[in-house]
């Protein structure tokens, strides 16, 4: 039980490519990449994400998995809304096992 509720506001992201991580911070990565496509009235600031890193090794072209902690659940719950918009831009969500 506890665990779930260490979890509740962390989420995984997948399909977001490396290439910008030596110039820009993760955290305007994702603000970049996936805030942006959120409608005003949901859409998220930057520090909506108090931590975040790639996680696992590179293989080839595919991206790691970015593990992202939010400042409180209902960001993760508004992030949901937009799993189909995301998904259109080749980027996943879902719920984070570790953080």
């Amino acid at each position: 039980m506890l665990e779930m509720d260490r979890l509740k506001d962390s989420l995984r992201l997948f399909g977001i490519d490396e290439h910008d991580d030596n110039i820009k911070p993760i955290k305007t990565i994702i603000h970049d990449k996936v805030f942006t496509k959120m409608d005003p009235d949901d859409k998220l600031d930057i520090d909506a994400v108090l931590h975040a890193r790639r996680v696992g090794n590179r293989h080839g072209d595919n991206a790691r998995v970015i593990i992202v902690k939010l400042r409180n659940p209902e960001d993760k719950f508004t992030l949901f809304k937009y799993r189909n918009i995301l998904r259109q831009d080749g980027i996943r969500l879902s719920n984070s096992v570790l953080f």
